[in-house]
């Protein structure tokens, strides 16, 4: 929101954004380690499924898995 609302406040005229795991633009619980034990989320009962997650994002984010991002797939 901050950069969007300061690229409007610049005159951008035309904005698309796509902000994934690594702009911090979205994320999971599964991915918070410290804070899962106490979330009450049920992946917290799942270790292996949450270290997982956290291996893939962690792969996305460094760029050695590349996704097609959905808002500019052809």
């Amino acid at each position: 929101m901050v950069q969007a609302i300061g690229a409007i406040l610049e005159g951008e005229k035309k904005l698309t954004m796509a902000l994934g795991l690594k702009e911090g633009g979205v994320s999971t619980i599964a991915l918070e380690e410290d804070e899962l034990a106490d979330s009450g989320c049920l992946i917290a009962d799942h270790p292996e499924v949450a270290a997982k997650m956290r291996e893939v994002a962690g792969q996305i984010e460094d760029g050695s898995l590349k996704l097609e991002d959905p808002m500019f797939a052809k």
